[in-house]
């Protein structure tokens, strides 16, 4: 079984390099030539904006539990998710920040459900914009489509209940009563009050999702802006409502950050409205590099420099020690 994970997340791998093969590695890279450099640099300052508010969405999660976190260490923090992210099936490295947060809470319930949070707003955006997709594609394929919003609305409802304070609680203890073993059952029970105790209120988490809507509307539109630098005939609409659709089939964990697994479920998706297989894998390495590349090399040199909030906790007591001496 322990063999099989480790050989498991290479399936998308060679997807993806049977995709390179099977499309045409020279056909790829001749449209990566001729990209439009204006929408290219579009696509790069885009990353500030789309960092900003990921930023922006858990600060205003944390600031709601109390969790007082400079901006900028809660900029630093989501850099270094996006490289774990990046490099783990399923993008479970993002959940690296509940460590992080750990060492400055020393309480795992309230340092998770701060992220638990965080990642539950990514999906549920996801699942809205997937969902408008699929209704997109009910003229092509009417039974399919039916069945996948279905999925997609069911996951929607279950998240909303997860998330929210009391209902999530409910649901959340029969599964932990019924099949945790007691054991471990004894040993997460304060981590697990913890965990709901500390959830916002659901008029407090009002603002954290707008800004999670506005950070994926960014995403898909940094999509668009490589689809056009390799003009691309697909409209905007299109993508921001196909590739959420993709985006959920690439959390299947048989891949590197959804490596392969995107690319294919892409190539079906936009073939539907006559995009060729070799541009659509032009415009995922672009965006690849571009969109995921770029900040997740900026959080791996963050990871490698040893950044953490224990040792800005400790500089800013010896400042503030250093300050009271010298007054």
């Amino acid at each position: 079984m322990g063999l099989l994970k480790k050989i498991l997340p290479l399936a998308g791998v060679a997807l993806f390099v049977y995709l390179l093969i099977k499309v045409g590695v020279r056909d790829i890279f001749s449209i990566i030539a001729k990209a439009n450099f204006f929408y290219i640099v579009l696509t790069i300052l885009f990353i500030i904006p789309v960092v900003l508010f990921q930023a922006l969405k858990w600060h205003a999660i944390l600031k709601n539990q109390k969790i007082n976190l400079k901006f900028k260490d809660v900029v630093k923090l989501q850099l270094i998710s996006i490289f774990y992210g990046t490099v783990t099936p399923a993008r479970v490295g993002s959940f690296i920040k509940i460590a992080y947060l750990q060492e400055r809470l020393k309480n795992f319930g309230k340092a998770a459900s701060s992220v638990v949070i965080d990642r539950a707003f990514d999906m549920l955006a996801v699942l809205i914009f997937a969902g408008i997709g699929t209704l997109m594609l009910i003229g092509q394929f009417p039974k399919i489509t039916i069945f996948i919003f279905s999925v997609f609305a069911s996951s929607l409802i279950f998240l909303m209940l997860v998330i929210s304070k009391k209902n999530g609680q409910r649901i959340m203890r029969f599964f932990y009563e019924k099949l945790l073993p007691k054991s471990i059952k004894e040993k997460t029970r304060k981590g697990f009050n913890e965990f709901y105790s500390s959830i916002p209120k659901k008029r407090h988490l009002i603002i954290p999702f707008i800004l999670n809507i506005i950070t994926w509307i960014a995403i898909y539109t940094q999509v668009f802006l490589v689809a056009r630098a390799i003009n691309m005939q697909v409209s905007y609409f299109t993508i921001i409502f196909m590739v959420p659709i993709a985006t959920i089939i690439a959390e299947i964990p048989i891949s590197i950050g959804g490596l392969g697994i995107r690319e294919a479920s892409l190539i079906g998706l936009l073939g539907v409205f006559g995009v060729p297989a070799n541009e659509v894998m032009s415009m995922s390495i672009i965006t690849l590099i571009l969109g995921n590349l770029i900040p997740a090399i900026l959080g791996l040199i963050l990871a490698a420099m040893g950044y953490n909030l224990k040792s800005i906790n400790t500089k800013q007591k010896n400042a503030k020690i250093h300050n009271l001496k010298k007054g």
